[in-house]
């Protein structure tokens, strides 16, 4: 079983896996659109994370991670946990690249019509909600940097991540 992260996966992915790789998924992209007040805000001062949206024409990288055989209920289970707890993710089992590959790969993909899940944020809007909010999982303005760096380790520089990085104060060279 391969797992496609495109968040804080790439970074914490928080489960037993085999084998790591980039991994691409055609057809979906990677946006701060989902209001979150479990790990990185709270009910009083929500915060923003990542969500994966259906765009077409649009890839994103990301990794894929290969759970060990035996291994993939406990993963899903886990993965179930964490993104499934307030229905702004669903479950999907998408094609990915991964080395050359087509893999199918368990994935969580924002539901855009979701109340907590918006759009059309610009820049200055997500940031300022970034910067305020704190929760169980610690500072928002951390996951951003954390995943940022996650990214570039693995050769994914995206425009809108780095204004949004930019607009808070984030070290250019991260």
């Amino acid at each position: 079983m391969w797992v496609f992260g495109f968040g804080s996966l790439v970074w914490n992915p928080g489960f037993p896996y085999a084998e790591a790789r980039v991994a691409t998924l055609a057809g979906y992209a990677r946006r701060f659109c989902v209001h979150t007040h479990d790990h990185r805000g709270t009910w009083q001062c929500p915060g923003l994370v990542l969500g994966l949206v259906p765009a077409g024409g649009e890839v994103c990288r990301g990794m894929g991670f290969r759970v060990a055989p035996g291994r993939e209920a406990e993963a899903q289970a886990y993965l179930d946990r964490r993104e499934l707890g307030d229905s702004v993710y669903e479950r999907a089992w998408l094609p990915v690249e991964v080395g050359g590959r087509e893999e199918t790969a368990l994935t969580y993909v924002a539901n855009p019509e979701h109340p907590r899940c918006r759009l059309d944020f610009s820049v200055r809007e997500a940031a300022a909600i970034i910067q305020r909010a704190t929760g169980p999982s610690g500072p928002n303005t951390e996951y951003v940097a954390r995943t940022r760096e996650g990214l570039l380790a693995i050769g994914v520089r995206e425009p809108h991540l780095e204004a949004l990085a930019e607009q808070l104060g984030l070290p250019a060279d991260a």
